[in-house]
């Protein structure tokens, strides 16, 4: 999944995801084109927001997003994976405690959430709650 999320000026009415197949790497041709198998268009509920950071949970398919601010919180949003190509509304789902979320991952198994900031790398369990500081 490649998100077309950023937003730096916090106008965009909306975001784009594209599903592709993972390509195989060959180091001999990295501008390999591939095909979108699907395209998947969505706003959040509360106004446009700047995001880096994208994941789906393996359990439920749903989209998480972490918005990409200066302030010590950053909003998570969410939405299921949606059924058909009507665009989905991301609905606020928590705060995390850090600073500039820049990328994130969801563990195989659904329970553990990776972000990463400029501060470090911050690990919640399902529910969003922290475990553990940065180094």
């Amino acid at each position: 999944l490649v998100g077309d999320i950023g937003d730096n000026a916090t106008k965009r009415r909306h975001c784009t995801l594209y599903l592709v197949a993972e390509p195989a790497i060959d180091r001999n041709d990295l501008k390999r084109k591939v095909d979108v198998l699907r395209t998947l268009r969505f706003t959040y509920a509360d106004g446009p927001h700047n995001c880096e950071s994208l994941a789906v949970c393996p359990s439920t398919h749903a989209i998480f997003l972490v918005e990409k601010t200066l302030r010590p919180t950053c909003a998570v949003y969410s939405f299921p994976w949606p059924e058909d190509d009507t665009p989905q509304v991301a609905r606020s789902v928590g705060k995390v405690l850090l600073p500039i979320a820049t990328a994130m991952d969801i563990s195989a198994d659904g329970n553990r959430m990776l972000i990463l900031s400029y501060a470090g790398a911050f690990e919640y369990a399902r529910g969003l709650k922290k475990r553990g500081r940065p180094p």
